[in-house]
């Protein structure tokens, strides 16, 4: 059965943090201003310097936070303990929506302090907020995991269908609305939201699902429907 390894890495946390602050395009609409928010906190770091002479300081300020280091033991355990509860039933479900076997056996999943999760197709790795309630991180884990699903077997099919790459992207992001359909119920019960920009988007792939909730056929629909927004 597939599983995922559930991390944290004061590393991987402090480049995260590094890469947001020198990313320079939006998330679907949020500002960047919002999205950096949360690097005021580490005091006397010049984020306009060099990334390899930030992260080391990003890194020793998360490491000497004590307080930051007892929530990651916290949520750490409650996490961990809330996904091996769900973890079976939610690949069974996402291999049975898709229809395709789950895409990796391994997923690597790491905490982070920052504002956003980033994730890496080829890796099977991604991102999860440390400072969100249980249940929310499940349901993160459980959107980006789909995500990782439908790059792999799905990706290709788009560019078929004529979607370019930013919509495909959008597509993507929006197709985690059925993570609060029927099928999930045993393993979401933190709604997944979506970015404010896909929500008409989303309310439509969850009507086109009700109404054929054939994967293949699904897709196809849906294309249709991001090729005209």
């Amino acid at each position: 059965m597939p599983h995922v390894d559930i991390s944290y890495s004061v590393d991987a946390d402090a480049k995260n943090w590094v890469r947001i602050a020198k990313k320079r395009d939006t998330s679907f609409g949020i500002s960047i201003e919002k999205e950096r928010g949360f690097l005021g906190v580490v005091p006397g770091v010049d984020w306009s310097g060099p990334a390899e002479e930030i992260q080391p300081l990003v890194g020793e300020w998360l490491h000497k936070n004590t307080k930051l280091q007892g929530t990651f033991t916290s949520a750490l355990s409650a996490l961990v303990k809330r996904w091996s509860e769900v973890e079976e039933t939610y690949f069974a479900a996402l291999e049975k929506l898709t229809g395709r076997p789950i895409c990796s056996d391994t997923f690597s999943a790491q905490l982070t302090t920052a504002s956003l999760c980033p994730y890496d197709v080829r890796a099977s790795w991604f991102m999860v907020d440390a400072f969100a309630d249980t249940e929310h991180q499940v349901t993160v884990m459980a959107h980006e995991i789909f995500h990782l699903q439908f790059l792999r077997y799905f990706w290709d099919e788009c560019v078929r269908l004529g979607l370019s790459a930013e919509q495909t992207d959008q597509l993507k992001e929006s197709l985690t609305v059925l993570l609060n359909e029927p099928e999930f119920s045993s393993v979401i019960t933190s709604p997944d939201i979506g970015y404010p920009a896909h929500q008409k988007l989303r309310r439509k792939l969850r009507e086109l699902w009700r109404e054929c909730p054939v994967f293949d056929i699904f897709l196809v629909n849906a294309a249709d429907v991001v090729r005209n927004i």
